[in-house]
């Protein structure tokens, strides 16, 4: 049974987003790396897709099935493996000397950064007291964005440091944030073993709260990725701007959807409900699609759109992440919960990439609202069905 403490124990909560954070470099490094690691392992664009991907992929396949394995690891236990194993991964990275071994590195890298994600959204409730945790759980919804800009942040200083010594620090880094956790938190105990694995899936695979969140954190990963993703490439090759100039606006846009989660957070302290919140992300989604891929717009409208677009857009994660404690099926399920949702926003990650992609090389991207905005009205869809289920909760 999860204690809730009378204060919120801040220095506690910010350790323990920042381990998120830490985690969610290992995602940024890779994108903002990749050109220098193509070139130094001689590798092709094909090859340099993979290592990119196999972290989103290990997410996709390994969520939900991981998160059962680390509820009754213990979620304190948890955290120090996933941290450890970031380092050790990325270690091993910054000595590979061909692609298979990086991409190995990478799957290790993956798998630690699940470890550490899943189970922090448990342990934050352990030190945020109740009237605080809807807001707590929202900021800690822009660990990745965060993560991803700090990395983006090292592009100009990383042709003169080199990409292994990348690797190197985001070895270091989590090994002695992995040390400072269990200095401060210890390593806890091992998880309730009360239930059966299949009993625990059948749980919340039986409960719609569960099953909405997962949709649409799906949703709105597929959309987050066809924007943040592609709009770097559209500035350069559709619209000519320079790499660094298109690497600046996309820093840009990124870091506005930070502002969206924490947003998130202070809308439902102000009473915003959760479902308005998915709603309100999904809207933008949708409309902004249409300006985005098939106004004619200029570069620096559709930069500034994509941005306004992502920052309303984050609403969703954060309202997402602080509806989960009260929609999983009991309190000794949430870190399962939680693998759910992360599974649904990986298989997002995954897919949207390759959709957007293939349609816009077939149809060009003008024709992307076509895949956008059908999107974007599902997931309208599954905020309604958010709706209903807090109506029948009274919330």
């Amino acid at each position: 049974m999860t204690t809730v403490p009378d204060k919120t124990r801040i220095t506690d909560a910010a350790l323990l987003i920042g381990a998120g954070i830490v985690a969610a470099c290992q995602v940024g490094k890779a994108f903002i790396a990749m050109p220098l690691i193509v070139t130094d392992l001689r590798i092709g664009v094909d090859v340099g897709s993979i290592i990119l991907a196999v972290v989103a992929l290990t997410g996709a396949v390994g969520a939900m099935p991981v998160s059962m394995l680390l509820r009754r690891l213990g979620a304190r236990r948890a955290l120090i493996f996933g941290l450890v194993a970031i380092g050790i991964g990325s270690a091993i990275g910054a000595l590979a000397t061909n692609a298979p071994l990086l991409i190995l590195s990478r799957g290790i890298e993956g798998l630690g950064l699940l470890a550490t994600v899943l189970v922090i959204p448990d342990l934050l409730q352990q030190v945020v007291a109740a009237r605080d945790r809807d807001f707590m759980l929202a900021i800690w919804g822009s660990y990745m964005p965060i993560g991803t800009v700090l990395m983006l942040l090292l592009g100009p200083a990383l042709p003169h440091i080199g990409w292994r010594t990348l690797w190197v620090i985001n070895g270091i880094l989590p090994i002695a944030y992995a040390a400072l956790c269990w200095f401060r938190f210890g390593s806890g105990e091992r998880g309730p073993r009360g239930s059966s694995l299949l009993s625990d899936i059948g749980a919340l695979f039986c409960t719609r709260g569960c099953l909405h969140l997962a949709l649409a954190f799906g949703l709105y990963s597929f959309s987050y990725v066809a924007i943040a993703g592609f709009m770097p490439l559209i500035l350069v090759r559709e619209l000519h701007f320079s790499v660094a100039a298109a690497g600046l606006f996309t820093t840009g846009a990124v870091a506005a959807n930070i502002a969206g989660n924490i947003g998130a957070g202070v809308l439902l302290r102000a009473g915003v409900s959760i479902w308005a919140n998915v709603a309100m992300s999904f809207t933008i989604y949708g409309v902004a699609s249409l300006i985005i891929f098939a106004s004619g717009a200029g570069g620096v409208a559709i930069a500034i759109m994509a941005a306004f677009t992502l920052g309303i857009g984050g609403l969703s994660p954060g309202s997402i992440f602080a509806a989960i404690p009260r929609f999983a099926p009991s309190p000794t399920l949430v870190t399962p919960t939680v693998g759910l949702v992360q599974q649904a926003s990986n298989i997002g990650q995954f897919i949207g990439p390759l959709t957007i992609g293939f349609w816009a090389a077939h149809f060009g991207w003008a024709a992307v609202p076509f895949v956008m905005v059908p999107v974007a009205c599902l997931g309208l869809a599954v905020a309604a069905g958010i709706r209903s289920i807090q109506q029948a909760r009274h919330e």
